[in-house]
């Protein structure tokens, strides 16, 4: 009677254990498949990602969180992890400038979340606070909903300019420094 009860004692634990390995190993390999965000292993410092073309390289993407903009996918995964970021920008929209400082235009590619957004754009002199320049952009019309503007500064003094740039309904606003250099004639 003892070696049937310990054979029975044997078996539970046998059970127990192989019922415990599987347990264990599937854990292991369900975390691997698991979208870890953000992955810091695959952070590389001092990765330079081509943003030599603004117009084409501004593809803003938004992180895991739905908090970190980041300029494009190839900055998403080097500069912060981001395997599989949504696209677009994680606010109603985002923009760039260039090139800062400019002398005689000033680029500026805005990209949105929503199709349907139109972005007011507003310069201002910060030194004496001059309103310079203002316009309406209706992204509606672009597909991709990024796309590039051309503004003439080469009247506007020397100086430092704040771009202003916010939805019709005011329920976002960013803004970006530019410096305007004196035109050089030759």
């Amino acid at each position: 009677m003892k070696k049937s009860k310990t054979n029975g004692n044997r078996k539970f634990i046998a059970v127990f254990a192989l019922l415990s390995l599987f347990l264990l190993l599937n854990h292991q390999g369900f975390a691997q498949f698991q979208n870890v965000c953000p992955d810091t292993t695959l952070i590389r410092q001092g990765f330079g990602c081509d943003t030599s073309n603004l117009k084409d390289s501004y593809q803003p993407v938004c992180s895991c969180d739905k908090k970190t903009t980041y300029f494009n996918q190839c900055a998403a995964l080097n500069y912060g992890g981001v395997t599989n970021p949504d696209q677009g920008p994680c606010e109603a929209f985002g923009f760039v400038l260039w090139p800062v400082p400019c002398n005689t235009s000033l680029n500026i590619v805005l990209a949105v979340k929503q199709l349907s957004t139109i972005v007011h754009v507003t310069i201002y002199g910060v030194a004496n606070y001059q309103f310079c320049y203002e316009n309406y952009y209706d992204l509606s019309s672009f597909p991709s909903g990024v796309n590039s503007y051309q503004i003439d500064v080469s009247t506007f003094p020397r100086g430092v300019y704040l771009v202003l740039a916010q939805t019709l309904d005011g329920s976002y606003h960013t803004y970006r420094r530019f410096v305007q250099l004196p035109v050089i004639k030759q």
